[in-house]
C-alpha cells in the first residue's frame, strides 16, 4: 500500500448503508452537490463521501502511517453493532420503528457518543475550519504531513467529546418527511463552526439524521426548562420542523448531500426553500432554535413508516400530526436565537 493512496471515507460506508438501496452488485446512494441539490446523480456508497490519503499522516520521524483509519475504523465497528442494536429490532411492520426500551444500554449509547464524537472532528470541513484558524504559514514539506495537525486535533478531542456528548440527554426521533444526510452528517446547530467545539457540544442542539426516517437529537442548555427533554426521550417530528433540519443539512455540507433513491426529501419540500439554503450556505445558515414536545409513552411508531409515506398511503388509525406551517416553524426557532448566542458568548 503506497502512502496517500488509499481511498479514505470521511462518511463511514457503515452509515451511509442506511441511507443506500441495494442494485444489481452493490448498494446505491442519491448524491448532489449541497450547492445545486436539484440535479443529483446515483453512486455507489464506496465511491462517495471520501478523499484520497485524507487520514494519513506522519510520525515526527517523518514516517508515514495511517493509525488514524485504523483507529476510525474500530470505532465504527462497534458503532455498526450499535445501531443495529438501536435500529434493526423489529422485522414486521406492525413492529416498533423507535427502540421499545429507551435510554439503551451504556455499552450500545458510548459507542454511539464516540461514533458521534469522530463525525464532528473528521470532516474535511472542520479541517478547513482548523486551517483558517491557523492562519497563513509556511508550506508543509510533505502533503502527508500537512494532515498532521488535523489529525493530532482529532485524537487529542475525541475523548473528551465522547465522553460530554455521552452524558447529554439524547432524544430519537421519527417524522414522517424523509431526511438528508452529507460529508458532514453532524450537526452542532449554531455551533458548527465554533473555535472551541467541546463548548459548543456542551450547550447546543445536536443533530443526527440516522436513516431517511429516524435520527437522533441531543437537546442543548436552551430545553433546561424542559423537564422531560433533560432525560432520554423519543420524539415524533412533524414534517414542517424536519424541514428546517433538511435546511440545516444542506447548508453546513461541505461538498455533498445524500439520501435514499427511494426517499426524496425534495418531494415534500418547496424548491424556493432548498434553494434558498443552497445561496446562503455559510456557518450563519446552521442558526436555528427547535422547539419540540417528547412523545407521550403510550405512543408508537410502526416499522411499516420506514418504507411507506403517510402522504401515499392514508392511514385511519394513526393520530393525524399537527399541520405546521414551514415558514412559521422556521420564524418559531429563530425568535429567539440572538438571545441564545448572547447567553452562549457570556458563559
Amino acid at each position: 500500500m503506497k502512502p496517500g493512496s488509499t481511498n479514505d471515507h470521511i462518511v463511514p460506508v457503515m452509515y451511509l448503508k442506511r441511507f443506500a438501496k441495494q442494485a444489481a452488485t452493490t448498494q446505491v446512494i442519491q448524491a448532489a452537490l449541497a450547492d445545486r441539490p436539484q440535479t443529483d446523480f446515483t453512486q455507489g456508497i464506496r465511491n462517495v463521501g471520501s478523499a484520497k490519503g485524507f487520514y494519513w499522516g506522519t510520525d515526527p520521524e517523518g514516517v508515514p502511517h495511517h493509525h488514524m483509519e485504523q483507529f476510525l475504523g474500530i470505532i465504527e465497528g462497534e458503532a455498526a453493532t450499535a445501531f443495529r442494536f438501536v435500529l434493526d429490532k423489529g422485522r414486521l411492520p406492525a413492529d416498533s420503528a423507535l427502540p421499545g426500551k429507551w435510554p439503551t444500554r451504556d455499552e450500545t449509547r458510548h459507542a454511539i457518543a464516540w461514533w458521534i464524537a469522530a463525525q464532528i472532528l473528521r470532516t474535511a470541513r472542520q479541517r478547513e475550519r482548523l486551517r483558517k484558524l491557523d492562519g497563513e504559514s509556511l508550506p508543509f514539506p510533505s502533503r502527508l504531513a500537512s494532515n498532521n495537525p488535523h489529525l493530532e486535533y482529532i485524537a487529542r478531542e475525541i475523548g473528551p467529546l465522547a465522553f460530554l456528548l455521552a452524558r447529554r440527554p439524547w432524544g430519537i426521533g421519527f417524522t414522517n418527511l424523509c431526511l438528508f444526510t452529507s460529508d458532514v452528517p453532524v450537526q452542532i446547530i449554531n455551533g458548527q463552526d465554533d473555535e472551541d467545539q467541546l463548548r459548543a457540544a456542551s450547550y447546543w442542539d445536536i443533530y443526527v439524521p440516522l436513516d431517511p426516517h429516524r435520527f437522533l437529537y441531543l437537546p442543548g442548555a436552551l430545553h433546561n426548562d424542559q423537564p422531560r427533554l433533560r432525560r432520554d426521550h423519543r420524539i415524533n417530528l412533524p414534517g414542517g420542523l424536519a424541514m428546517a433540519l433538511n435546511d440545516l443539512i444542506i447548508a453546513t455540507a461541505h461538498r455533498h448531500i445524500f439520501f435514499h433513491p427511494e426517499h426524496d426529501p425534495r418531494l415534500k419540500m418547496h424548491e424556493s426553500i432548498i434553494q434558498d439554503t443552497a445561496k446562503r450556505r455559510d456557518s450563519t445558515a446552521s442558526q436555528s432554535i427547535m422547539y419540540y414536545d417528547a412523545m407521550p409513552p403510550n405512543m408508537g411508531i410502526e416499522r411499516r413508516w420506514l418504507d411507506l409515506h403517510s402522504w401515499e398511503h392514508e392511514d385511519l388509525t394513526a393520530e393525524p400530526n399537527p399541520v405546521v406551517n414551514p415558514l412559521d416553524a422556521v420564524r418559531q426557532m429563530s425568535e429567539h436565537l440572538e438571545h441564545a448566542k448572547r447567553t452562549y458568548d457570556s458563559r
